[in-house]
């Protein structure tokens, strides 16, 4: 995860190919999917989802957050 400072939530998410999931004028949160699959073994499902973000967040005010969020499941 990156705080950027200097730059709109919405012009990186565009340079990036992220569509905004949430755009009002104080927040901001887009996300682009970069790997989505499941495969099954032995009777079990492994999921996986990989997605690129960026977003706002009150807590560090006129800042950018860009990162990846990673999630594995096993059912």
């Amino acid at each position: 995860m990156a705080v950027l400072d200097g730059v709109s939530a919405p012009d990186l998410a565009r340079e990036l190919g992220i569509a905004p999931e949430l755009a009002p004028p104080d927040k901001f949160l887009g996300e682009k999917v970069l790997v989505e699959s499941s495969e099954e073994a032995d009777g079990m499902t492994f999921s996986t989802r990989i997605a690129l973000n960026v977003s706002t967040v009150d807590s560090h005010p006129g800042k950018v957050l860009a990162g990846c969020s990673y999630a594995f499941d096993v059912k």
